[in-house]
């Protein structure tokens, strides 16, 4: 199937105009390029319908409507009539994804997902065409939106799949029909939504769902607390085990593992080969994900030499423990794309790594329930253990990290005034010609990038 017609009758919905191939399919005006397909799709806040005239303007050759609005009866544009475009969208991605042989591995987990996804994907673009995701899209629209870019020569596709409650793993893995499903972790993350971590636990073992239908690998963490529990689900199930301590007999491990201020390098255990490799991303946590991603390998059957050069030139993706350009003289760890409690905690195990003085400077971390308190206090805790100088918060849960951790922690009504105390610190420490690393980290609501560009846009000649 290659245009929208054979697609509406595939689905059983309403085409209208001349047929149209597919060459794109966009939910977002900004990213519409000519000749594109527009589905207008309904959210919280937008209705994608209030754009398609929009999409017309911009050159869309066709939309994907569940109402016809005045600018498509005006221009007589085709279009594909359905009861509710978000249904519509996953039954056209099952359709889709069903006519190509590509091979797809699908990861999720409370932490780890995104890192995970792109180790694998430079692994995986050295053995063929492997389809990365845009953006963060791992949800219902997302992972459909991303399956209707495949094409018949990707080898390859690597999909994450996001959730904050249950049942939403299972809608969209049942779209995906995966080949191999990773699980990196389960943890205290979206707990408004799952009600507890075992629940979060039940939620992502969605994503072996499908391989109770027929072949398929499941990737599991050993060192997870919940691995006994998937484990016992998939009795009948391929697996690979992963894990970073050799003494619990993970089919991939990692030995000799050493920790730079660039990443690290350790010795990989497949079986029984071993190879040493180079990891440059920061944290102990991150050769998890890579331990993760070099098992789906193995399950696709690919190369050393691949898996090899694949973990040694992933790129950090921006906001996830990003080492950037010195701040007058300061190292400075962007950390902001979001923040569960175990992603909190392994940036401020990697901050704790850092010789001179380690400042953390921490945001609100949302969607933890009725713990949420507790959990907040467990992060100023872990900071005092970890020996952290100074830990500056905004954020209104964040007051409950700031009395964990007692003297040399701060919290600050605005981001304003925090930046000015960080500006302080970055003085203080250029004059005394100090060593000073500072980690930003917070939830996606609380928008910590802003406190890393504040900090950017002064220069040292700024910065008195």
């Amino acid at each position: 199937m290659k245009t929208l017609r054979q697609l509406a009758k595939a689905i059983n919905a309403k085409y209208f105009g001349d047929d149209v191939a597919i060459q794109a399919i966009t939910h977002d005006t900004r990213d519409l390029n000519v000749g594109d397909i527009y589905i207008a799709l309904k959210g919280d806040r937008l209705d994608g319908h209030d754009f398609v005239g929009e999409a017309l303007a911009q050159g869309a050759v066709a939309v994907i409507i569940s109402q016809v609005p005045a600018e498509l009866e005006k221009q007589r544009l085709p279009y594909l009539l359905v009861e509710d475009t978000t249904l519509a969208l996953g039954q056209l991605a099952k359709v889709w994804r069903q006519q190509f042989s590509t091979k797809i591995v699908a990861i999720t987990g409370s932490a780890g997902k995104t890192t995970t996804r792109n180790i694998l994907y430079a692994i995986l673009s050295r053995a063929g065409k492997t389809l990365l995701p845009v953006k963060n899209y791992n949800n219902h629209w997302g992972v459909p939106l991303t399956l209707l870019r495949l094409r018949a020569d990707d080898d390859y596709a690597v999909l994450e799949l996001g959730a904050n409650h249950a049942g939403e793993i299972a809608y969209t893995v049942e779209l995906v029909q995966p080949e191999v499903a990773v699980l990196t972790n389960a943890g205290a993350s979206h707990l408004a939504g799952f009600g507890s971590l075992e629940g979060v636990a039940m939620a992502k073992s969605e994503i072996f769902q499908e391989f109770n239908k027929g072949q398929g690998v499941a990737i599991l963490n050993k060192e997870d607390r919940f691995y006994d529990f998937w484990n016992n689900k998939l009795k009948n199930i391929d697996q690979l085990s992963f894990c970073s301590i050799e003494s619990q007999g993970a089919d991939v491990y990692a030995t000799n593992i050493q920790m730079t201020d660039q990443g690290s390098s350790f010795t990989l255990h497949i079986f029984k080969k071993s190879m040493t490799v180079t990891l440059p991303l920061l944290g102990r946590n991150n050769i998890n994900n890579a331990l993760a991603a070099a098992a789906a390998a193995v399950a696709l059957k690919v190369n050393q030499k691949d898996i090899i050069k694949g973990l040694a030139t992933v790129v950090p993706e921006p906001g996830r423990l990003c080492l950037l350009p010195a701040v007058a003289g300061a190292r400075l760890i962007d950390d902001t794309y979001n923040a569960s409690v175990n992603a909190m905690l392994s940036a401020l195990e990697v901050l704790s790594t850092f010789s001179g003085k380690r400042v953390a400077v921490l945001g609100d971390m949302g969607e933890l329930g009725v713990d949420e308190i507790a959990y907040h206090q467990q992060v100023g805790e872990a900071a005092k253990n970890l020996r952290i100088d100074n830990v500056y918060v905004v954020g209104e849960k964040m007051q409950s990290a700031v009395h964990a951790f007692g003297e040399h922690a701060q919290h600050f009504t605005t981001k304003k005034a925090l930046v000015s105390q960080l500006i302080t610190e970055l003085n203080t420490n250029r004059l005394a010609c100090g060593e000073l690393t500072i980690l930003v980290k917070g939830s996606r609501a609380m928008r910590m990038e802003e406190v890393i560009e504040e900090l950017q846009h002064h220069n040292e000649g700024d910065l008195c």
